[in-house]
């Protein structure tokens, strides 16, 4: 169609609409409206502001004299544009520290942590406050309220979820729980609801007939509460009941009852567990759980799964769960045996399923195996450099721990354990006695890897600490290799238990970092946090 075309044609399409839009009588003749200009005009803002929240109270719980408590709070931003932190203080008793080296800023919809620390002067009730100075304008100054010592009841339920793990359709099977009073200075009262089925019909019952409503526990006092499960068929069961009760901080805890049937026909998978060093073994028939140490390593094997049909079986192994930080692997993934390296204390989860010839596929195996340090101190060591591409090969970035004993030198032997003082001789001197029994070994560290390639883990290990002595933990970068900055994180676990944690400390080639110092015997952690650009 040429132009002049497309005119004549726009021409008379306006003049139709002009014939079809005109009354027939005069009198009729609307008003003249523009449909393309609004009749009345608003105002619309849209404003980016951040909008600071976070829990309060939080609580320290109840610490005798002396004792160090600690809490991770975290920040959240709940606006639309960045939270930028003026100034983070805390009141007198308690001290705050930041998980980054300088104020933060906070994306929206994110958060941040901090930790916060407190050293009981007494046993009596203390508060205080963690106040928050930012750009939020409608709380440029957030507070946090800050307990400690404050005698409220605390109710715990243990197990929790009760797994009663896989039986034959129309067995029965019984579990317990313990409902424990764990506060250490006030009585709490409970009240068990309902069993309610929320997969499956209802499969377990309480098996004794007490009813439990407003039960008081004196400090320190349990009872102990029995379950049946009957499966009616196989597949998956879940019930739910809620004990309330007068704990402020968790007045509603919810437990949840499970259980599998068996299916009869399907294959039948047994996950053997083996540590040849010790000789320690566990089985998982359908669940299993296996306790041991840091840097254990454990054979699997499935040879003793069983076919209902007598068919041969294949099998798949999977990690499902590890700990924070950990680079475990199976050693593989098919096949009738397998094996895992348990780099770092914490819990991993491993399945197995098996498959016949048929097609028949079996409900998974599941072995829990719990990496526990046996040690009064362990300390441990990870590192992320982001510029590695392959942190697990032989190449990449070398960050060292250090424990120091008050007296000593960084770096100087005898009283700093690192890679070149990997077993010192502390405490009671090493020797034999008169009837040949090694004497003064159980006292020492010592450092099990020397990891030189990146990520770690590096563990200091150390049973029977000094008296009166204070020890200190520090890293040290001392090569990036050119794989240029690492993120570093250190754990302390007294006694097994994970007392004291500091995430992603930036470091580069050559800085030093004293991450906190450990008084001995009172156990309490002082975080220091100090990074300086060479050894001090």
């Amino acid at each position: 169609m040429t132009l002049s075309g497309n005119l004549k044609l726009l021409f008379s399409l306006f003049f139709l609409s002009a014939l079809v839009g005109c009354p027939s009588d005069p009198e009729d003749k609307p008003s003249i409206v523009n449909v393309f200009e609004p009749n009345q005009f608003g105002t619309f803002t849209y404003e980016r502001v951040p909008d600071i929240d976070a829990q309060s109270p939080v609580d320290f719980g109840e610490l005798d004299q002396g004792e160090v408590g600690t809490q991770t709070i975290e920040i959240f931003n709940l606006g639309n544009d960045v939270l930028k932190i003026a100034s983070i203080e805390t009141t007198e008793g308690f001290s705050v520290e930041l998980f980054e080296d300088r104020l933060p800023e906070i994306s929206p919809n994110t958060a941040i942590s901090v930790q916060v620390t407190y050293r009981a002067r007494d046993e009596s009730l203390r508060r205080g406050v963690l106040t928050i100075a930012s750009n939020d304008p409608d709380e440029p100054i957030f507070e946090i309220e800050l307990v400690a010592n404050q005698r409220f009841p605390c109710l715990e339920v243990s197990p929790n979820p009760l797994d009663f793990g896989v039986i034959d359709p129309d067995g029965f099977q019984v579990d317990e729980i313990e409902v424990t009073n764990c506060s250490t200075r006030s009585k709490t009262t409970f009240t068990m609801g309902e069993l309610v089925a929320t997969v499956g019909p209802l499969a377990f019952n309480q098996t004794t007939r007490q009813v439990y409503q407003n039960v008081a526990l004196e400090v320190g006092e349990s009872v102990v509460i029995p379950f049946a499960f009957t499966p009616q068929g196989t597949g998956r069961y879940e019930a739910r009941t809620v004990f309330r009760s007068d704990d402020q901080t968790n007045p509603e805890i919810e437990l949840v009852l499970q259980g599998r049937g068996r299916d009869l026909f399907a294959p039948q998978p047994v996950i053997d567990a083996l540590n040849t060093e010790r000789g320690d073994t566990a089985t998982a028939d359908p669940t299993g759980t296996y306790n041991g140490l840091p840097l254990d390593t454990i054979e699997f094997s499935a040879a003793r799964s069983r076919d209902p049909e007598g068919q041969a079986l294949t099998f798949s192994w999977a990690l499902i769960s590890r700990p924070m930080d950990s680079a475990a692997m199976l050693v593989r993934n098919e096949g009738e045996t397998s094996g895992m390296w348990l780099d770092l204390a914490g819990t991993y989860i491993v399945e197995l399923t098996a498959v016949s010839d048929d097609g028949r596929i079996s409900s998974p195996a599941t072995m829990t195996l719990y990496a526990t340090a046996d040690q009064d101190m362990h300390i441990q060591l990870v590192w992320d450099t982001p510029n590695d591409p392959f942190q697990q090969d032989s190449s990449g970035s070398d960050v060292d721990i250090h424990l120091l004993r008050d007296g000593g030198q960084w770096n100087q032997a005898p009283w700093d354990c690192f890679w070149q003082n990997m077993e010192p001789d502390w405490g009671t001197p090493r020797g034999v006695a008169a009837d040949g029994t090694p004497m003064g070994f159980d006292d020492d560290p010592s450092l099990d890897i020397d990891d030189v390639d990146g990520w770690g883990p590096e563990n200091i290990n150390f049973d029977n600490p000094q008296n009166g002595r204070v020890y200190d933990i520090g890293v040290q970068y001392f090569d990036a290799h050119g794989y240029g900055a690492s993120f570093v994180t250190v754990r302390i676990y007294l006694g097994g238990v994970l007392a004291y944690e500091k995430l992603r400390q930036r470091m580069t080639d050559q800085q030093f970092w004293h991450v906190a110092d450990i008084a001995w015997p009172s156990r309490n952690i002082t975080p220091i946090n100090t990074v300086t650009d060479s050894t001090p």
